[in-house]
């Protein structure tokens, strides 16, 4: 068939490289239906059986519209699980802790490298600059030679 031939590079759920940059996402919606299929209620859905175009009520608890296509609920729970599978974790910044030596160590977890830290002596300034370049690494070392200062870790990554 012809969709396989194009669709065999791809691994289901995963991000593959395009030409230019791109990428292709194969989500498994069918895994996904199986989730909502063993527990609709944690998804808002009170009937995956019959529906909504030919029952009274609220349109939002069925899955189905008219048997073959799904409804508006559907459609933004399915839209909301890709978006979940395609954005990174967020990044979590872990308590800061002094060294010995005086300097502070920022740590953190999720988010996609590589990341960029960045500082503020105030936080009124318009600009936060950089500290250091781009790293792999969830721990950036700081100096505590000023009173104040500020920093952010921004996800350059995916």
């Amino acid at each position: 068939m012809l969709v396989n031939r194009f669709s065999s590079p791809c691994v289901p759920g995963r991000l593959s490289g395009g030409e230019g940059g791109g990428a292709i996402f194969h989500p498994d919606i069918y895994q996904f239906y199986q989730t909502v299929w063993a527990a609709p209620g944690e998804f808002g859905f009170a009937d995956l059986v019959n529906s909504a175009e030919d029952s009274p009520g609220n349109d939002d608890e069925f899955f189905w519209w008219d048997g073959i296509h799904i409804t508006a609920a559907a459609q933004r729970v399915q839209s909301e699980e890709i978006y979940r599978l395609v954005t990174p974790p967020s990044v979590r910044l872990e308590p800061v802790s002094s060294n010995p030596d005086g300097t502070l160590s920022i740590r953190w977890s999720g988010g996609g490298a590589p990341f960029l830290i960045q500082r503020r002596a105030d936080l009124t300034a318009d600009i936060w600059e950089p500290f250091g370049g781009a790293t792999e690494n969830r721990e950036v070392t700081v100096s505590t030679g000023d009173p104040h200062a500020f920093f952010r870790v921004l996800q350059l990554g995916q």
